[in-house]
C-alpha cells in the first residue's frame, strides 16, 4: 500500500502537509506532543518528558495513559489523510520521529551548512544565495502559534539569527548594501541589544552615504545598553563608530572567526603542549642533577654505618643542607643567565637564605646515594668531604 508524502514544518506555526495539503492533527496537547517529537528527529522522547511538557508541574494521575491517547490521535489523523501512521514510532524509551522525516528545519540546517562551506572556499555569491534559500524557510518565530513554550525551540531561533548575520556580512562584502538597510532596521528593532546587527546597520547606512543616521544608530544603541544593562558598547560597535568618524571603511571588517567543520568542536582536540624553551630545559637539568653533594646522602637508620657522617650530625640538618644546595645551584645559574634582573647585576642574598648553611663540598665520582665502602670502614668515611657544622652566630642586620 502506497502512502502520500508527509511533510512537517516547525519554522513558524506548526504545519503538517500530506500530499501538499494541510492536515489538522488534533487539539493543543496533540500539537504540542508532535512539536516536541519534531524538535529532535531521530531521538527518543520519553513518556515522562511528554508529561512534563503537556501538564507541567501538576500532572493528573492518568497522565501516562493520556499520553498514549494523544499519540494514538496523531497517528489516526495521519492515517485518515493518507499518510503512513508509522511516522511516529514507538521505542523502548518512549516515542520518536525517524531521522529521515521531511522537516523544514533539517532542510534549513543543510542549506546553512552548504553556505558556510561555500564561504570558507571563497565563493561568496554562492554562499549568500544558499544562505538566502535557507532563511526563506522560516515563516516566522519557531512554533509561533503553539500557545506554550516547548523546550528546544530557541535553538532554531539562534540558528536563524546567526545565519542572518553571516548572510548580511557576505552581501555587504558583495556591495549589496542598498538592499539591506530595511532588513537590518527591522532586525535591530526586533533585537535592539544585538550589537553585531546594529554595527551592520551602521555599515550599510555609511555605504549609502547616510553618515549622520549611522552615528545616530550608534548613539541609540549606546544609550540603550547603558540604561538597560549599565554597559558600554562592545569592540565591534566601537569599531563601527570609529570607521564612520574617521571615514575608513576598512575598520568595519571584524576579526576573522574560526570556521568549524561539521561535527567538530573547539574543545574536541586538546591543545598541544608548548615546546620547552632552552631556559626551561636548563632548569630541568639543574633540578634533576642537583641532588646534593656526596656528603649529603639520604638519611639512614641509627646504627647503619653507610649513612653516618660524623658524630653529632642530625638528619634534619642534612635535609636542610641538601635543599639549600639545590636552591643555591638554581639561583646561581639564574643570576648568571639574567644578571639584569636585579639592581647592581647580581642578586643579593636574603637574610633567610643566608641563615641556612650551604654545603659547598666538591662533588666526587661515586654514585649520588652512598659513598664507596672499604674494608677499613673509617678510611672511606674520612675520605668523604663533610660540611662544616651549622653556625649559630647572628648576621648583622638579619634581625635573628
Amino acid at each position: 500500500m502506497s502512502f502520500a508524502t508527509v511533510e512537517f514544518g516547525i519554522l513558524g506555526p506548526l504545519e503538517v502537509l500530506v500530499g501538499g495539503e494541510p492536515v489538522h492533527v488534533g487539539g493543543p496537547r496533540a500539537r504540542a506532543a508532535l512539536a516536541l517529537l519534531l524538535l529532535g528527529p531521530g531521538r527518543a522522547v520519553s513518556v515522562e518528558r511528554l508529561v512534563d511538557v503537556l501538564w507541567g508541574q501538576d500532572p493528573p494521575s492518568s497522565a501516562r495513559g493520556q499520553v498514549a491517547i494523544v499519540v494514538s490521535t496523531l497517528r489516526r489523523s495521519l492515517r485518515e489523510a493518507g499518510a503512513d501512521p508509522s511516522v511516529i514510532e514507538t521505542v523502548a524509551a518512549g516515542y520518536r520521529v525517524p531521522p529521515a522525516v521531511r522537516l523544514d528545519a533539517l532542510e534549513a540546517e543543510r542549506g546553512i551548512a552548504d553556505g558556510r562551506a561555500a564561504a570558507a572556499a571563497g565563493r561568496q555569491a554562492e554562499a549568500a544565495s544558499a544562505m538566502r534559500r535557507a532563511l526563506a524557510l522560516w515563516r516566522g518565530p519557531t512554533l509561533a502559534t503553539l500557545g506554550r513554550t516547548v523546550p528546544g525551540s530557541a535553538v532554531w531561533e539562534e540558528l536563524r539569527l546567526a545565519a542572518t548575520d553571516e548572510c548580511v556580512e557576505l552581501e555587504l562584502a558583495l556591495g549589496r548594501h542598498g538592499e539591506l538597510v530595511a532588513e537590518l532596521t527591522a532586525l535591530v528593532a526586533e533585537h535592539p541589544l544585538r550589537e553585531r546587527s546594529r554595527a551592520q546597520l551602521m555599515r550599510a547606512l555609511y555605504l549609502n552615504g547616510r553618515r549622520a543616521e549611522a552615528l545616530e544608530t550608534y548613539q541609540a544603541g549606546r544609550d540603550l545598553l547603558g540604561a538597560e544593562l549599565g554597559l558600554e558598547p562592545g569592540p565591534e560597535l566601537r569599531r563601527a563608530q570609529r570607521a564612520v568618524l574617521t571615514d575608513e571603511p576598512v575598520l568595519f571588517r571584524s576579526p576573522a572567526r574560526p570556521v568549524l567543520l561539521q561535527g567538530s568542536s573547539p574543545m574536541s582536540t586538546p591543545p598541544r603542549p608548548a615546546r620547552p624553551t632552552p631556559a626551561t630545559r636548563r632548569t630541568r637539568t639543574i633540578l634533576a642533577s642537583s641532588r646534593g653533594p656526596p656528603s649529603c646522602p639520604p638519611p639512614r637508620r641509627r646504627g647503619s654505618s653507610a649513612g653516618r657522617w660524623s658524630s653529632g650530625t642530625s638528619t634534619s640538618w642534612r635535609a636542610r643542607t641538601c635543599r639549600s644546595s639545590r636552591s643555591t645551584a638554581l639561583a646561581g645559574w639564574a643570576s648568571r643567565r639574567w644578571p639584569w634582573r636585579r639592581p647592581g647585576g647580581w642578586p643579593r642574598a636574603s637574610p633567610t637564605a643566608s641563615s641556612t648553611p650551604t654545603c659547598t663540598a666538591p662533588r666526587l665520582a661515586w654514585p649520588r646515594s652512598d659513598p664507596p665502602r672499604s674494608s677499613a670502614g673509617s678510611s672511606a668515611r674520612s675520605a668523604a668531604p663533610t660540611c662544616p657544622p651549622r653556625s649559630t652566630r647572628r648576621r648583622p642586620g638579619s634581625g635573628r
